[in-house]
């Protein structure tokens, strides 16, 4: 909107601290805060994005920034406590999954490490068995 506006005739100047981000392609954070915080301080700006865009495209708290109807600012506070509740109930469902696959991981191990086990002792048993005989032939030639 900022660059629109000065392609407009008679061109309107876009605000002052949009004007170091305008012949950027990509925007860094820093860009986007300022954004921000021109959209929130700056009416008249406001005003000319919110008339120009596709409201379905910002979403609800989009429009209710841009918008700014009787008790905007509650129900931005809403649309956000949810999208936090949502982000940290997927967060914990991630960590569940991983989890998860880690104790599979873990019990497959620990079968393998007793299949091991008891294929060392069947060994062993072998060899006891082998000594065992080894001896008493050995007592036999005394």
């Amino acid at each position: 909107m900022a660059r629109a506006g000065e392609r407009e005739r008679p061109s309107v100047p876009p605000p002052a601290r949009l004007l170091p981000y305008l012949e950027f392609t990509r925007y860094p954070p820093a860009a986007l805060d300022v954004a921000r915080r021109v959209l929130d301080e700056d009416e008249a700006f406001r005003a000319r994005v919110a008339a120009s865009i596709d409201m379905a495209q910002v979403g609800e708290a989009g429009e209710l920034f841009l918008v700014r109807p009787s008790g905007w600012d509650a129900a931005l506070a809403e649309i956000e406590a949810a999208a936090t509740s949502k982000a940290e109930s997927q967060a914990d469902d991630r960590q569940q999954r991983r989890a998860t696959k880690q104790l599979q991981i873990t019990k497959e191990a620990l079968g393998e490490a007793r299949r091991q086990a008891y294929a060392e002792a069947a060994a062993a048993g072998r060899l006891r068995a082998e000594l065992q005989a080894e001896r008493e032939a050995a007592l036999e030639l005394r």
